[in-house]
């Protein structure tokens, strides 16, 4: 059997999720593994996306799987602001301890 996975919410470029692999051959008797990798790139709750089965040439969206997610920023403080490095040159890393 041949299959296809996808996220039909996910429009983007890059996409966001990412599925491992996303299409293939399942042998008689045989099974696949795959894997659904989340890369937000916006903060904010995903609640209506759908992992969709496409069997090609039988169905579209045979089957669907509801997908949760949520994309978090901590916030964060420093207790000097602005941060101080003065004169900087390329190509020369410097770094700062933050607390």
């Amino acid at each position: 059997m041949r299959f296809a996975w996808r996220v039909p919410e996910d429009a983007g470029d890059p996409l966001e999720f990412q599925i491992l692999p996303s299409r293939g051959t399942i042998l008689p008797h045989g099974s696949q593994k795959i894997c659904v990798e989340f890369v937000s790139r916006t903060v904010q709750r995903y609640t209506s996306h759908n992992l969709v089965l496409d069997i090609p040439g039988v169905a579209k969206e045979q089957l669907a799987i509801a997908l949760r997610g949520e994309c978090a920023v901590p916030r964060i403080t420093l207790d000097c602001n602005p941060l101080e490095f003065g004169s900087c040159f390329v190509r020369h890393p410097y770094k700062r301890s933050l607390t």
